[in-house]
């Protein structure tokens, strides 16, 4: 017969646990090279990497900007905030504070929003569903099926039909209506 390969002994808690065969003593044999599908999980490991980067780049490109003045933002979009360039906290402050609609008031109208709204929903719903659940008559039934059907169907389609009905109603002309300025 022919003499058997030499296999390496690594750690139990350093190998992937997929790949270990257990020996005694604690540790475990690793078995050949890299197998295809663990070598396709690297390769997309490192593309989703890259991928990740390019989308947290342009956050990263507008927090840098965000500690400097306004013209060096457009002369130095890359560059890292250093000396005359530094605006600090005096941007933040400002976007918080500009003009007769300040930040604050735009935070404490959206949570009332959100809260009062949620909690309708639910409330309204969750009496719906009760309807729903506990009466079988046909109206429970399509009703039912309608709600089903809107979750199927695509957000997308909705707001299309909905954006090309407003065309057609000139309901995206507000300033012939009076309601602005």
């Amino acid at each position: 017969t022919a003499p058997k390969q030499q296999e390496k002994e690594f750690p139990l808690f350093i190998t992937p646990l997929n790949c270990l065969h257990p020996q005694k003593g604690g540790t475990a044999v690793m078995k050949g090279s890299l197998t295809t599908e663990r070598r396709n999980k690297m390769i997309l490991s490192v593309i989703l990497g890259i991928v990740c980067v390019a989308y947290v780049l342009p956050v990263l490109a507008v927090l840098i900007n965000s500690f400097k003045l306004n013209t060096y933002v457009k002369t130095n979009t890359f560059a890292l905030p250093a000396g005359e360039m530094w605006a600090g906290v005096e941007n933040f402050v400002k976007g918080m504070t500009f003009g007769n609609y300040p930040f604050w008031n735009s935070v404490k109208y959206s949570v009332v929003i959100t809260v009062l709204s949620t909690a309708l929903i639910l409330l309204g719903t969750s009496m719906a569903a009760w309807y729903i659940a506990r009466v079988n008559s046909l109206f429970c039934k399509i009703l039912y099926f309608l709600c089903v059907f809107s979750m199927v169907v695509p957000f997308q389609m909705v707001m299309f039909t909905l954006s090309n009905t407003a065309d057609k109603l000139k309901l995206n002309l507000v300033q012939l209506s009076g309601l602005c300025g």
